[in-house]
């Protein structure tokens, strides 16, 4: 967000580290707690082989398109 000028501070506002892309969709505590509740839906659907388990798997499209969608938004 500092990098478009929305904020004055080029730090993460949840833990103060400095908040780049990998750290704002993966690094970050909150977003860890994000893939983790994602990671349990999938399971309680037994889609295990699709979890997030590192910043790459991020990026990576999904056999089920829509996974793919609720991974961007």
């Amino acid at each position: 967000m500092y990098k478009y000028k929305m904020v004055d501070n080029p730090n993460c506002m949840r833990c103060f580290l400095n908040e780049t892309t990998e750290h704002l969709l993966w690094e970050c505590f909150e977003s860890q707690k994000i893939w983790k509740s994602y990671n349990e839906v999938l399971k309680a659907a037994r889609l295990e082989k699709m979890n997030i388990n590192k910043y790459e798997d991020i990026y990576r499209t999904e056999v089920m398109p829509i996974l793919s969608i609720v991974k961007k938004n």
